[in-house]
C-alpha cells in the first residue's frame, strides 16, 4: 500500500500537490490555537536521508506527521506567525482521545545550514529533541549537485560549480549577517561545500540546546542498516519498538541515473573538507571520521 501511495504521489504534478497542501493548511488555520507544536525536529543535513527517516518515523503508530515535511518556519518562512506554524500539526486533543501521548515532528534540512534557525527554534521549542543525519560531505556535495541539476537550477559542471561557489555565495552571506530576515536563494541552491561544514553548524545548535537533546546518526548507517539506525531513533524518542517498510524514499523506484565524480572534483573536495572533518571528529567522536573517498 505504501508503494502504491508513493507511486500516486510521484505521478501527481508538484503544483497540484502544493495547491492541495495550501488548501488543507488554510482550512486548519481557524483551529491553530488548539494545535500542538512539534516535539522533535529533524534538522538535516540535506541529501542525507531525511526524507526516508521522515517516512519511517511518520508511519509509527505513536507519531502524527505534519501537513508537510518541511515547514521551513525557522528558516525562510519565519516572517509567518506562530499560528501559521501550528496549523501544520495535529490538534492537541487527539492524544487524549486515543488515551496515550502522540508525538509529532517536522523535518527541514535547511535548519542545520541556516544561521538563525537554532536561535529561533530554541525560543519557541525549548524542550524539543533534535535529530541530525550527517553524510560523508563529499558524497553529500555531489548528491546535492545532481539534485540541483535535476531541478533545473544548476547549469555549470560540478567542477565549475565548486570553483564558483565562493563568489556565488559571498554577497548573500554578507547580507545574511546584517539582515536575519533575508532568504539567500543562491546560498540555498549552490552551497555544495558550505552545507558540509558540519562542525560549525552543529556548534550553533549546541549553543541553544543541551547535548543530550541531540541524536547524531551517520547517513551511511541509515542506508546500510536502517533497522538498527531506526531503533536508535525510537530509543532516543522513548517510543515503543516498531518496524516500518524500509526503502529509499528519495528514490523509491530507482529512476535516478548518476554519472561518476571526476578525480579533480574529488581532490578539490578532499582538500576543502580535510580541516572541517577533523573538527567534526573532535566534536562528535571517531564515528564521524569519514574516509576521504566516496562510499
Amino acid at each position: 500500500m505504501m508503494q502504491v501511495t508513493t507511486r500516486v504521489r510521484e505521478l501527481t504534478p508538484l503544483r497540484v500537490r502544493r495547491d492541495v497542501v495550501r488548501i488543507r493548511h488554510a482550512l486548519r488555520m481557524p483551529t491553530s490555537r488548539w494545535r500542538t507544536l512539534p516535539d522533535v525536529l529533524i534538522i538535516g543535513a540535506q541529501r542525507s536521508g531525511t526524507s526516508s527517516l521522515y517516512k519511517y518515523l511518520g508511519a509509527h503508530p505513536s507519531v502524527v506527521v505534519p501537513l508537510r515535511k518541511e515547514t521551513e518556519f525557522f528558516s525562510r518562512r519565519h516572517a509567518r506567525d506562530v499560528d501559521w506554524y501550528r496549523a501544520h500539526f495535529p490538534l492537541a486533543v487527539r492524544s487524549r482521545l486515543r488515551g496515550h501521548p502522540l508525538l509529532t515532528f517536522e523535518a527541514t534540512p535547511d535548519y542545520l545550514l541556516y544561521p538563525a534557525a537554532p536561535y529561533r527554534a530554541a525560543q519557541l521549542l525549548p524542550a524539543a529533541k533534535i535529530i541530525v543525519l550527517l553524510r560523508n560531505p563529499i558524497d553529500r556535495a555531489f548528491s546535492h549537485y545532481r539534485h540541483t541539476v535535476r531541478l533545473g537550477f544548476e547549469w555549470l559542471t560540478f567542477e565549475e560549480a565548486l570553483d564558483a561557489e565562493d563568489s556565488r555565495l559571498a554577497d548573500e552571506i554578507r547580507e545574511m549577517q546584517v539582515n536575519p530576515s533575508f532568504w539567500p536563494r543562491a546560498f540555498n541552491h549552490f552551497s555544495y561545500v558550505a552545507r558540509g561544514l558540519y562542525a560549525m553548524q552543529i556548534q550553533r545548535w549546541l549553543e541553544c540546546y543541551a547535548r543530550d537533546d541531540f541524536l547524531f546518526i551517520k547517513s551511511e548507517d541509515l542506508f546500510s542498516d536502517p533497522r538498527e539506525a531506526f531503533a536508535r531513533v525510537l530509543e532516543f524518542l522513548h517510543l515503543p519498538p516498531w518496524t516500518p517498510r524500509f526503502m529509499n524514499h528519495s528514490d523509491p523506484f530507482g529512476k535516478k541515473v548518476y554519472g561518476a565524480m571526476s578525480g579533480r572534483a574529488r581532490d578539490t573536495l578532499t582538500r576543502k573538507f580535510e580541516v572541517p572533518n577533523r573538527e567534526l571528529e573532535e566534536l562528535l567522536g571517531p564515528d564521524f571520521a569519514w574516509a576521504n573517498s566516496l562510499t
